[in-house]
C-alpha cells in the first residue's frame, strides 16, 4: 500500500487539484481541494513527492506555493504566518503551529467533495459545506 490509497482525494474529481487551464480563477477550485488536503492523514508524503511538479496541488500547496522551497522563491509564494499553508512551508512559529493544530481538531465532510464520475458542480456550495 502507498500514500496515494490513505490519501482523502483518492477517487475524488481531479479538476479540484489540477484546475482547467481555461478556468476563469484556478484559486476556486484550489479552495475546495486545500480543505481536503488540509484534513488528509498523508500530505507530508503527497507534498514530498510533488515538491518538483509544476502543475497542481500536492500536499495542500499550490505550485505557486510550492516554490517557497526554491533558492529563489517568488515574493507572494511566502503565506501569512498563523496559517495551515505557512505551517506547511516549514514554518513553526508559534502562530503556525496553533493554525495546524486547530486545523486538525476540524471535522470535515469529505463526502460533499465531488467524485471522479460528477460532472456538474459548484465550487462555491461545496466549499461552504466543508467550512461548516
Amino acid at each position: 500500500m502507498t500514500w496515494r490509497d490513505e490519501a482523502l482525494c483518492k477517487g475524488k474529481h481531479i479538476d479540484l487539484w489540477y484546475p482547467p487551464l481555461d478556468a476563469s480563477n484556478q484559486d476556486e477550485y484550489y479552495a475546495v481541494a486545500r480543505e481536503v488536503c488540509h484534513a488528509c492523514p498523508v500530505w507530508r508524503k503527497c507534498l514530498n513527492d510533488g515538491m518538483n511538479e509544476q502543475w497542481g496541488m500536492w500536499g495542500g500547496l499550490t505550485p505557486l506555493e510550492r516554490s517557497a522551497f526554491s533558492k529563489k522563491p517568488k515574493k507572494t509564494a511566502l503565506k501569512p504566518h498563523g496559517t495551515v499553508t505557512r505551517y506547511r512551508q516549514n514554518c513553526y512559529c508559534k502562530k503556525c503551529v496553533s493554525a495546524n493544530e486547530a486545523n486538525k481538531k476540524q471535522n470535515k465532510n469529505i463526502d460533499v467533495v465531488p467524485n471522479m464520475e460528477d460532472k456538474d458542480f459548484d465550487l462555491f456550495t461545496i466549499l461552504y459545506q466543508l467550512l461548516q
